[in-house]
């Protein structure tokens, strides 16, 4: 599934191909940045939000930390690294 995430920089609205397949609860997540993806596409559950306080139903999110994603084979449908790195910059999700 090809999803396209757009954002203004610079007064300038940018396109950029983003390639995931997941369900709708991750897609959320990802786009109100409870993790995100580093540069060898490995998930980064964001550090300092989720304590000893969270929901337990929620602490299992910190499982999945440096976990690889699954990558299609073909290496053109891989997610774009720049705007990897643009949501781990936007969200504060360090590497």
């Amino acid at each position: 599934m090809v999803r396209t995430l757009s954002h203004l920089q610079n007064s300038k609205m940018i396109a950029t191909r983003m390639v995931f397949h997941y369900a709708k609860n991750h897609h959320w997540a990802f786009d109100h940045g409870w993790f995100g993806i580093d540069s060898d596409y490995r998930i980064l559950i964001k550090q300092g939000w989720l304590d000893e306080d969270a929901p337990s139903d929620l602490r299992f999110i910190q499982e999945y930390h440096n976990q690889e994603i699954l990558l299609p084979h073909d290496e053109e449908f891989f997610p774009d690294l720049n705007a990897l790195a643009w949501h781990r910059t936007e969200w504060e999700i360090a590497s």
